[in-house]
């Protein structure tokens, strides 16, 4: 009998395959979840690769709620998946609630050991909430709307590393809560950095990361993604009317500088608030020239807050520092226009034909608020009582635009006390702030007359 011959071909294939140059071999399973983040009721598979070069894994996998105990969804409930060396699957899944849900395959390699295969992370965000992909250097724009069962929720956004980077994470949210938090979470849904509104400097390797915002109310946010090691804010920022930054002060001699357009007249309101209960914020104000116009440290609790009147156009700085440099922590910084200076003390009521006393701290400023009509003439004055005084009179309309700004009166037995003779455009209450042109403060009497007044003679 002739003996029969294997093909030489037949032999090769049997052999394992050669590794490129630079290639290691990779004897384990692999999971992962497409896409990351999802709505309820949305399609994702579960991609399950196979690197082991010569043995076939039997698997069982399911995909589980961790928000729900009792939300696990079989994928292999038929039979279990046969997965062949060298192999992939994918297994099509419907999440339907919103939660953190993980996969993680379990069995044995067919003639083998048990299998420990890595788990996959997914999040689920509440109906209505955003999701989406951002990139490292990225900002996106997104809104929470809270699950009523729950009482709270939550987006999702995905992060997607090719190398280790230094990240910092900033939130700055619509409305702020006490409750706004945000968590950053690796593949497998496990959590590695957190924070209310700033993770400064965590440095990740490369892979996929979950971004979650979470808040008890309906909002809007912003979320932004900036590379590298500092937990400052780059000086300069330039802010905007309505803006709320959210920054981290540190170490302890950090300071954060920013930068607003201001008018003659624009009643700047500013609020540096510490988010964590390490920090105590002191809040300066620098006008065009880079003098220091006002500051403040504590005007609720530790928190800091100011009002002032600009006197001359141009770009203005805020510098948000720690009281004393001595403590350190997380912040938001809001920036408003103010032109009642309802912000922070309500206008006094001044009838028609009233006068009032005042007294005007340093770099502070004062409202008074009156009730007048279209077309009636009013005369207001205002008379410093000492030296080193030289008081600024505004004038602002119902709607809150500034209508009149006077500094000086010329002719005047005192030309410093600024005195206005107007006729009011419309009905409504009117908002006359008195300041200081050059940051000084002291005594005044004010004085509002329901007809012209004269220039007080020399």
């Amino acid at each position: 009998m002739a003996r029969r011959t294997i093909p030489l071909l037949f032999l090769l294939l049997l052999l394992p395959l050669p590794l490129r140059a630079g290639q290691t071999r990779q004897d384990h399973l692999e999971v992962a979840i497409e896409p990351a983040y999802a709505a309820p009721g949305d399609t994702v598979q579960v991609i399950i690769k196979n690197f082991n070069w010569g043995q076939t894994a039997r698997l069982n996998v399911a995909l589980v709620n961790g928000r729900d105990s009792g939300g696990a969804q079989p994928l292999t409930a038929d039979a279990p998946l046969k997965l062949g060396p060298r192999r992939r699957a994918s297994l099509a899944a419907t999440p339907d609630a919103a939660g953190l849900w993980t996969v993680q395959p379990t069995g044995e390699w067919i003639f083998g050991p048990a299998i420990t295969a890595p788990s996959a992370a997914l999040l689920v965000v509440t109906p209505g909430s955003s999701g989406g992909v951002i990139g490292p250097n990225e900002a996106v724009e997104g809104v929470i709307v809270p699950d009523e069962e729950a009482g709270s929720g939550f987006g999702a956004w995905v992060l997607d590393l090719a190398e280790e980077t230094p990240v910092s994470f900033q939130i700055a949210w619509g409305s702020a809560h006490e409750d706004d938090y945000l968590s950053v979470l690796d593949s497998a849904g496990d959590s590695i950095a957190g924070g209310r509104s700033y993770i400064p400097a965590v440095t990740l390797s490369p892979g996929r990361y979950l971004i979650a915002p979470q808040s008890e109310v309906e909002q809007s946010y912003t979320l932004t993604l900036a590379p590298g090691l500092s937990g400052d804010n780059e000086d300069g920022v330039t802010l905007q009317p309505g803006a709320l930054f959210a920054g981290l002060l540190a170490p302890r001699a950090d300071q954060d500088a920013f930068t607003l357009a201001a008018a003659p007249g624009d009643v700047l309101f500013l609020a540096l608030n510490a988010a964590t209960d390490t920090l105590d914020p002191q809040l300066t104000l620098l006008d065009p020239a880079g003098n220091e116009v006002a500051m403040n440290d504590d005007v609720q609790g530790y928190n800091a807050a100011l009002s002032y009147v600009a006197p001359i156009p141009g770009n203005y700085t805020v510098r948000a520092a720690s009281a004393g440099g001595n403590s350190e922590g997380e912040y938001t910084l809001e920036f408003a226009l103010d032109p009642e200076m309802a912000r922070l003390q309500p206008p006094t009521v001044l009838p028609l034909g009233g006068s009032a006393n005042g007294q005007m701290p340093p770099d502070g400023a004062e409202a008074w608020r009156f009730a007048g009509a279209a077309g009636d003439s009013v005369g207001i004055l205002v008379q410093s009582a000492g030296e080193g005084f030289d008081p600024l009179l505004t004038l602002y309309g119902p709607d809150g635009s500034q209508l009149a700004q006077v500094d000086d009166t010329q002719g005047s037995a005192n030309p410093l006390n600024p005195l206005l003779n107007t006729e009011l455009p419309a009905d409504g209450y009117y908002t006359i702030v008195v300041s200081s042109y050059g940051g000084g403060g002291g005594a005044y009497t004010l004085t509002l007359s329901a007809a012209p007044l004269p220039t007080p003679a020399p």
